[in-house]
């Protein structure tokens, strides 16, 4: 019994201290990350579809088109910026996403 009040002794003052926390608003991304971002986002879709074009593996380039649709999505949706380090994490996964393009395109994937 004493657990059980303790427990939800503990749960109330968290809760209000998570209430009680105002949310920081999303990172904005300066025009130069932005349209770093969009560069790499635009190149890797020409190089799917030339992958494409060469009959590639499905399986394969279905693996390089998840970082395109990653980086497509958080532009539409730039509230998904939550922190400052997202823009690099989103060239990051461009970076992978091209980088997986031109090994296939050698006839390799990792």
């Amino acid at each position: 019994m004493r657990h059980t009040f303790l427990s939800a002794v503990l749960l109330a003052v968290t809760v209000t201290l998570i209430l009680g926390q105002q949310p920081a608003g999303p990172y904005q991304p300066t025009p130069g990350e932005r349209k770093a971002i969009q560069a790499k986002a635009a190149e890797l879709p020409k190089r799917i579809a030339s992958l494409r074009d060469n009959k590639a593996d499905e399986r394969l380039l279905t693996d390089i088109e998840i970082h395109h649709k990653a980086a497509e999505w958080i532009l539409r949706y730039p509230e998904e910026f939550f922190r400052e380090g997202y823009v690099q994490h989103t060239l990051d996964s461009l970076d992978i996403g091209l980088a997986r393009a031109d090994e296939l395109a050698q006839g390799k994937h990792s």
